[in-house]
């Protein structure tokens, strides 16, 4: 079977695969999905209150995102073999971008359902295209190290969203300039998986 031309045919070290900008800008444009999603979790539901949803129906956003996630997987799977997953995550981490746009004033239900499917397929579909770039991009020799470091470095940022929101909505800013901050960021990083190219060994920077 051929291999498709995103699927490496090297075996990349820890140390070689961590010297690439490729690496550092998967690890950036992961950032703001799971930022976002920490976010969500932490002050989403409040949020929703605020604009008069009722504790019931605001959490049930919480369900909506986990179910939806389940379609970004599905595409994964249907698709991921045939085009380069960086492409699908890109359009996810839009996708999740689009939904904290849309939570800042969702006041019917139907943006409520509207933006909590795109945080679910946009976090679901994320995490996993993550693994599947890292592991096409740089074999599986240091498959485990590199996504460990990925993932100790996006979940030590993404603390920090949750923290700043909370305290500008204490001092009376609301939760609307974060959500936007943190959708900027992934609307710069879907732009960013879009351009980036798979590395090869002799042209690492």
């Amino acid at each position: 079977v051929r291999r498709p031309a995103f699927i490496t045919k090297e075996d990349w070290t820890f140390r070689e695969a961590a010297k690439t900008r490729t690496y550092w800008l998967i690890i950036v444009s992961l950032v703001g999905g799971s930022g976002g999603y920490s976010l969500y979790l932490a002050q989403g539901v409040r949020h929703l209150m605020d604009l008069g949803h009722t504790l019931e129906i605001a959490s049930s956003s919480i369900s909506i995102m986990t179910v939806t996630g389940l379609i970004a997987k599905a595409v994964i799977a249907a698709f991921g073999d045939r085009i380069d997953p960086r492409y699908l995550w890109a359009i996810f981490t839009a996708a999740f971008g689009l939904g904290l746009v849309i939570v800042v004033d969702a006041r019917s239900y139907a943006s409520l359902v509207f933006f909590s499917t795109c945080l679910g397929i946009g976090f679901g579909g994320g995490v996993v295209c993550l693994m599947a770039v890292l592991s096409n991009y740089f074999g599986t020799r240091a498959f485990a190290s590199l996504s460990g470091l990925a993932i100790a470095i996006n979940t030590g940022c993404s603390v920090v969203a949750p923290i700043v929101g909370g305290r500008l909505f204490d001092k009376g800013y609301g939760y609307g300039g974060t959500f936007y901050f943190v959708a900027t960021w992934c609307f710069i990083g879907a732009a960013v998986l879009f351009a980036l190219r798979a590395p090869r060994k002799q042209r690492q920077t």
